[in-house]
């Protein structure tokens, strides 16, 4: 496909097409970074996998994306799974 084809696509939607992309590369990201079975991965190497050259830049968009940072997102994340002592 052309590239002014889809660009074509994308102009009654409310984002362009980098625009969907990136939100999807963040979306994927967000759901690595709080599933517990990928919980080994450092934040940059989940950055890369997405194609953020940058954890800085990741770390902007993420932020700007979701509300949070991704430590704040992972660690909220590990300590809602975490069994509560007491229950």
């Amino acid at each position: 496909m052309a590239p002014r084809t889809l660009h074509r696509l994308f102009e009654h939607e409310p984002h362009t097409v980098t625009e969907y992309i990136r939100l999807q590369r963040l979306e994927a990201a967000h759901r690595d970074l709080v599933d517990p079975m990928l919980s080994h991965l450092s934040i940059a190497r989940v950055a890369a996998h997405w194609q953020f050259g940058s954890q800085a830049h990741f770390t902007r968009a993420f932020q700007a994306r979701f509300g949070a940072a991704p430590s704040t997102v992972r660690t909220t994340s590990r300590s809602s799974d975490s069994p509560r002592s007491g229950s």
